[in-house]
């Protein structure tokens, strides 16, 4: 994929990952106190996850810290990860784990042991700070003051590297500096807009731009679009199939009821239109109102899963119809039905005629089917003493 599509995909990954740790972290939080402090001489035996307006650790946690609050203040030891969504978060003593942080503004000026993977704002590593790891961040502001034992890859609007990095630095950027204190020990990669200036001394490995276009946007997009548009083509194909394999089983179960359900359209073409119309309208409406009451509830998720089976099903009757009006012979509902489906789905490739008439279909076949049920059962079986005949 195109370098400036990987950098946006990577940053929508990185934010849905966030909401669903986000969310994780809300599940089995604890809001027992507004305020979470864990004093300097407590230890927690094992995994802490708390949520609160501020959390304060000064303490150890021997396993890891998970936490939502408007602002985390790390000062103490954590054993494990600290795992946190916040306003503001501060990392002032020891993380023997991983950092995995979402916030608007982060400050590190403690240990971390292993990783970071921080999406933010504002992302601020003192010079006191260090990281053993890598760094995975996105940010819009990117200051790095202190020590980085391995690569760093991510985004930002705009970043300052004024302490050393051990490893390789891979950034996409709007802009990027290296102060006279900075020393980045591998290779640095930005992409961007705009080359910039960078002090080859402050770069033992290769200072490498990627220049970012409009056309390798558009390129990569279009690629995005052709593969969805062939997934979807694909899915099209087999709910074809299994429409139609299912509908020959109905058929095959139920063949009078759906003769009778094709000579309907016939025999009642706008009783069977009102009501298939006002069925479709009428009925996410009354489920929907029934969802309001709590006794409603069962009621209208049953409605619901009718409503889509009918839904589903609609274009039996009307395929089957079809297909007996092209044969001209009633005898052979399997092939009509066949006939009628293809017939039916070529007719709905065609541009601007699929919507209208993948409507019209639905609502002829939901309201003969209805109308149908209701003769079959209440009223007995209908007679096929009037089959539906070929025309001469």
């Amino acid at each position: 994929m195109l370098n400036l599509l990987k950098r946006k995909s990577k940053i929508l990954f990185l934010v849905i990952v966030m909401t669903m740790l986000g969310g994780l972290i809300v599940y089995g939080m604890d809001y027992e106190d507004s305020n979470v402090n864990i004093l300097e001489n407590q230890i927690v035996d094992g995994d802490l996850i708390r949520g609160a307006n501020r959390l304060s650790n000064k303490g150890t946690v021997v396993g890891d810290l998970i936490a939502a609050a408007n602002d985390v203040n790390q000062e103490g030891t954590i054993q494990g990860d600290l795992i946190s969504a916040a306003a503001d978060i501060t990392v002032e003593g020891v993380v023997k784990g991983d950092l995995r942080l979402v916030a608007d503004d982060i400050r590190i000026a403690g240990e971390v042991n292993r990783n970071a993977s921080m999406f933010a704002a504002s992302v601020l590593l003192e010079e006191e700070g260090i990281i053993d790891g890598s760094i995975h961040v996105f940010a819009g502001d990117l200051n790095l003051k202190g020590f980085v034992g391995g690569d760093i890859i991510g985004g930002a609007g705009k970043a300052i590297i004024s302490g050393r990095i051990k490893g390789n630095v891979k950034l996409y950027v709007d802009s990027i500096e290296l102060s006279p204190e900075a020393l980045v020990e591998g290779n640095l990669t930005y992409i961007g807009n705009k080359e910039m200036d960078i002090d080859p001394a402050r770069v033992k490995g290769k200072i490498i731009y990627q220049p970012s276009t409009r056309t390798e946007i558009e390129a990569g997009f279009d690629e995005m679009k052709n593969q969805l548009r062939i997934l979807m083509n694909v899915a099209k194909i087999l709910f074809a199939i299994a429409q139609l394999l299912i509908g020959l089983l109905l058929i095959r179960l139920f063949k009078k009821p759906y003769q009778r359900a094709a000579k309907l359209i016939e025999e009642k073409p706008l009783p069977s239109i009102g009501l298939g119309l006002g069925v479709l309208v009428a009925t996410p409406v009354v489920a929907i109102t029934l969802v309001f009451t709590i006794i409603g509830i069962p009621f209208s998720a049953l409605i619901l899963m009718a409503y889509g089976i009918l839904i589903y099903l609609t274009q039996v009757p009307v395929a089957l119809w079809l297909g007996v009006k092209i044969l001209r012979d009633e005898k052979r509902p399997y092939v009509a039905f066949v006939i009628g489906s293809l017939l039916i789905e070529t007719l709905l490739l065609i541009p601007y005629f699929s919507f209208i008439g993948g409507i019209t279909v639905t609502i002829i076949g939901l309201g003969v089917t209805l109308m149908m049920m209701k003769e079959y059962y209440q009223k007995g079986k209908p007679s096929l003493e009037n089959p539906i005949l070929p025309e001469k």
